[in-house]
């Protein structure tokens, strides 16, 4: 209210969110007044290891992404708006470019870690962006599917945009900095891989996932009529919603855990077609998706991997990468402490087995008319109803 969401996106490349550290900051300085008396810096979970390890304070720029502190554009804390929003920007350690050297293991660190003193400690960086960086999809027009308990998709490009249609539909920009600043445009479903464990957990937790992709992939497309939502915790991108519940439609008696197996992988696939095209409709000035590239241990499910490029119209490359981001997280560490003279010098070095699963364009257009006619009505269809739902359950007893 103080501060205007359009402000916010335009200097952060990000919408308001309570998933976001300055909202989280907030409400602890509102909910815990005397630890937040107390407080002499704010680092995340990655700045805080490599400070106990090392003694000293930084952030990088793609874990500041999620922040909304940061001045995108120019790479730098966005201290007048921090001021605004009523916290001290003293707070907030110097933003260090990723691969970056923070110095050795201390004495202390060292006796208690059993790490050498000569260890040295780099700079890190988010996750999914760390992946990407193994994953070679820095490009522009290079689209990174990471498929984990979260599902994100990454578009690189050259510049961030101040167009806050898409802030306002949930998307995010963020940037990583190495040999030079890389931008990216994002969207999330904050429960795609869960939403399969989930079910796994329900259905069938004596089978492994393959016999349960061996049942879903004898029912024919479409899954005899059920199709999934997979907002099961809150409302991805284009219709953010922190009140948003998933919903399985179309049951009848008969379905197996075989449909209902299928509808779920279908309606991963739909949701992120729903999120590709809303990041696709912003400014004209997004580049083209040209390829897509899969990471993370989702992208191992042969018969999602194979419905999604039907319904996303292109090939897809599965990389053969049991831990992308930890990967990508060792190629900083390399930098760091000087393994690999450059970042050209580390990723040409690797070699990644790697299988691309082409689209079946008669069953792309069976799902676009499904994508069409019914998955894009879901949403809007269960707005009204899930906010209905988590206010009586606010209110229940107990």
């Amino acid at each position: 209210d103080r501060i205007g969401e359009d402000r916010i996106s335009r200097s952060s490349g990000c919408g308001p969110s309570p998933m976001l550290g300055l909202c989280k900051l907030l409400w602890l300085k509102s909910q815990a007044p005397d630890a937040y008396g107390r407080t002499s810096r704010w680092l995340n979970m990655a700045d805080y290891l490599a400070w106990r390890l090392s003694g000293v304070a930084a952030s990088d720029h793609s874990l500041a992404s999620r922040t909304l502190a940061l001045d995108l554009a120019n790479g730098k804390w966005a201290e007048d708006l921090v001021r605004e929003a009523g916290i001290d920007p003293g707070l907030l350690q110097p933003l260090t470019a990723n691969g970056a050297p923070l110095g050795p293991v201390t004495a202390e660190a060292s006796e208690a870690t059993g790490l050498p003193e000569t260890c040295i400690v780099g700079v890190g960086g988010h996750d999914h962006i760390v992946g990407a960086l193994a994953a070679g999809a820095w490009r522009p027009g290079t689209l990174l599917n990471s498929l984990g308990t979260a599902e994100a998709l990454l578009l690189a490009h050259d510049k961030p945009t101040t167009d806050v249609r898409l802030a306002r539909a949930g998307y995010a920009q963020g940037a990583m900095s190495l040999d030079r600043t890389y931008y990216y445009l994002a969207a999330a479903n904050f429960t795609s891989g869960a939403s399969v464990e989930w079910l796994h957990r329900l259905v069938g937790p004596d089978l492994s996932h393959q016999d349960l992709i061996g049942e879903a992939g004898s029912i024919p497309p479409g899954s005899n009529g059920v199709h999934f939502l997979p907002t099961m915790r809150v409302g991805n991108p284009p219709h953010p919603d922190p009140v948003a519940r998933g919903s399985l439609v179309g049951l009848y008696p008969e379905a197996t855990r075989g449909v209902i197996y299928r509808a779920v992988l279908e309606g991963l696939a739909y949701e992120a077609r729903q999120m590709l095209d809303g990041m696709l409709s912003g400014d004209e000035a997004q580049p083209r998706v040209n390829r897509i590239r899969a990471i993370g241990g989702l992208s191992r499910n042969h018969l999602l991997m194979s419905i999604k490029a039907s319904m996303l119209g292109k090939p897809i490359t599965v990389l053969d990468m049991a831990e992308a981001t930890g990967l990508g997280a060792a190629i900083l560490a390399g930098l760091a402490a000087g393994v690999f003279p450059d970042l050209n010098s580390a990723l040409g070095g690797l070699r990644c087995p790697e299988t691309e699963v082409q689209p079946d364009a008669e069953l792309g257009a069976f799902y676009d008319k499904r994508y069409r006619s019914i998955y894009e009505r879901l949403r809007p269809s269960t707005i009204a109803v899930n906010g209905a739902i988590v206010q009586e359950e606010a209110g229940a007893p107990g």
